[in-house]
């Protein structure tokens, strides 16, 4: 006879086997307005109901936006969470939000709100053009212009083929003007752009978690402003960005804060990995107008560009270095970079002075093309010193992503050292004897 507990055993299994998986399902927006939700209906279904039937809905779901035209939010924001007015809460997923046809669908928060308020649900937005987001000061903190990530929940976040532009978190000490993240999950951002976004704190277009990690890939953080961090706040975990271009970024000081990182801030306990990628044209009120790492912060650059970036850009004279600054005197534990086969030029600060890299901590022995020496070598080892380095314009060079050329006879050509080399540069071009930068000349 079999035993009893076995018995019961397997009288569960096939009671279990037979309860269906919770099916996933398709949501079509066939209403552009934002009114009151009432039910999201094949004959009218508004993107709010689509938010809110996918929320109540345990599975796996998918929003579609067939339409090029904007989606608009018009319900004032009370600081709710159930996406029944202001910015549209996901709650429930995993949950996928696409427009399908060619060019990209626009949300448009219209001023009522972010945009998006994404926790407890794996969230993957494709081809989307969100903006207009204006965040809400009493939900959040006032944090994340066009998408706040980890309010509600830790989830991954994952942002394909999409544009974050013209947000806004302005209130002090609101931050992270295109999107900022509070969680501990990994947020991912490719093929995609960050542009025009503004915050009152930190990171005009992106501000990362402490805990959770992002990656920037094949993707543009441009024409961003905020007190800091004027593209990228780096905090925690690393972030790394590859592939990709942070440009004409402003970090425009407060009251509260000095204004340092123009393209990229990395805070006390940050890590920034920036692997063949320009950071260019950025400028920064006070220090470190492409890059600047806080005490006990840690930058590993290589084969990237990070020219004509601006430190002191409001000319009174409180700030330096245009290129990398590491705070390195009067703390515990200085800022350090480890940077390789990377081209360090252009770079100015007050005056019009160059200054490629400022600071004590800069570690390893990779080769680097830079304009000056007046402040630092930017690495143990010995650079390439060119007042003239002949570098192009940021432009359009194919790829994604702008990039700066190589000139004819620049000394960065061909002159990489040891080490890992990527096997294509930033815009795809297969690598085959290796120069410095994010540019490979062929």
């Amino acid at each position: 006879m079999r035993p009893v507990r076995h018995t019961l055993l397997l009288a569960l299994a096939v009671v279990l086997a037979a309860v269906p998986a919770a099916q996933a399902r398709t949501y079509e927006v066939n209403a552009r307005n934002d009114a009151k939700p009432n039910g999201c209906t094949v004959e009218d279904c508004t993107l709010r109901e689509a938010v809110i039937a996918a929320n109540a809905h345990r599975g796996a779901d998918t929003i579609v936006l067939p339409s090029r035209k904007r989606y608009k939010l018009t319900i004032k924001s009370t600081g709710e969470d159930r996406a029944a007015n202001g910015d549209l809460d996901i709650r429930s997923g995993p949950l996928t939000i696409v427009h399908r046809g060619s060019g990209r669908a626009t949300i448009d928060a219209n001023g009522t709100d972010r945009v998006f308020d994404i926790g407890k649900a794996r969230t993957t937005l494709d081809k989307l053009v969100l903006m207009g987001g204006l965040s809400n000061k009493n939900d959040a903190d006032g944090d994340g212009g066009g998408i706040v990530v980890g309010d509600l929940g830790d989830a991954p976040l994952t942002i394909l083929r999409s544009r974050i532009v013209h947000n806004r978190a302005p209130w002090v000490g609101g931050n992270g003007g295109g999107i900022d993240s509070d969680s501990s999950s990994t947020v991912k951002l490719i093929d995609s752009e960050v542009s025009r976004n503004d915050s009152g704190g930190n990171g005009g277009g992106i501000e990362g978690s402490p805990d959770g990690q992002v990656l920037i890939q094949r993707t543009t953080v441009a024409n961003n402003k905020a007190a800091q961090a004027g593209g990228v706040m780096v905090f925690g975990p690393p972030t790394r960005v590859i592939d990709s271009t942070i440009s004409g970024n402003v970090a425009a000081a407060s009251p509260q804060v000095e204004g340092d990182g123009g393209g990229v801030y990395v805070d006390n306990k940050g890590r920034l990995e920036l692997l063949n990628s320009t950071v260019a044209n950025n400028r920064a009120f006070t220090s470190g107008g492409g890059v600047f790492a806080d005490a006990g912060g840690h930058a590993a650059i290589s084969f990237s560009t990070i020219a004509r970036n601006r430190a002191d850009s409001d000319n009174k004279f409180g700030g330096t270095t245009g290129g990398v600054h590491l705070r390195t005197t009067g703390v515990a534990v200085p800022a350090t970079a480890r940077i390789a086969n990377s081209i360090l030029a252009l770079n100015v600060e007050a005056g019009g002075v160059a200054a490629d890299c400022g600071g004590i901590g800069f570690l390893g022995t990779g080769v680097n093309l830079i304009s000056t020496v007046n402040q630092g070598t930017c690495s143990e080892g010995t650079p390439i010193v060119a007042a003239n380095p002949l570098l192009g314009p940021l432009a359009r060079n194919g790829g994604l992503t702008q990039t700066i050329a190589l000139l004819a006879g620049s000394p960065a050509i061909g002159a990489a050292g040891p080490g890992k080399t990527p096997k294509r540069d930033q815009r795809g071009v297969t690598r085959t004897d290796p120069d410095l930068g994010a540019y490979e000349r062929r």
